[in-house]
């Protein structure tokens, strides 16, 4: 969990009870396994022997967010740490964290991040390469 909380640049984890923490970091675990799949709230809330509905609404008490929320943000820091790490192609990473079409990929990171994934890898390079050509 701590970790969780570590990655979560917008702050929107927050630290929760700890019996809490401890009935949800089996379903949190689940889905980083999952991400590349379909992560479905049934199927985790069935594997934890709770109801659906029951699930969700313990899963947001516990995370301040809703379940697909918390799964899209989680594919949106994967899919920033692989464009950041691996010369894949978008569609590439799109499929790595779990996305069927890339054109729903790139809706959802432009309004995650407020920039293309291309946009995203540039900003993030640029002030590395023009460090490098100052050194020169």
């Amino acid at each position: 969990m701590y970790t969780l909380i570590q990655m979560d640049d917008a702050g929107i984890i927050q630290p929760m009870d700890p019996k809490l923490a401890e009935k949800l970091r089996p379903a949190l675990v689940y889905i980083e396994q999952q991400l590349e799949c379909s992560c479905q709230i049934a199927d985790i809330s069935s594997k934890l022997n709770y109801n659906s509905s029951y699930f969700a609404k313990l899963f947001k008490k516990g995370m301040g967010m809703t379940f697909t929320s918390y799964v899209q943000m989680r594919r949106m820091k994967r899919a920033e740490q692989l464009l950041l790490t691996e010369a894949w192609s978008v569609t590439e990473i799109s499929g790595k964290v779990g996305f069927t079409s890339p054109a729903q990929f790139y809706q959802l990171f432009k309004r995650h991040f407020g920039c293309s994934p291309r946009q995203f890898v540039e900003k993030r390079t640029l002030p590395k390469q023009s460090s490098e050509v100052l050194e020169k």
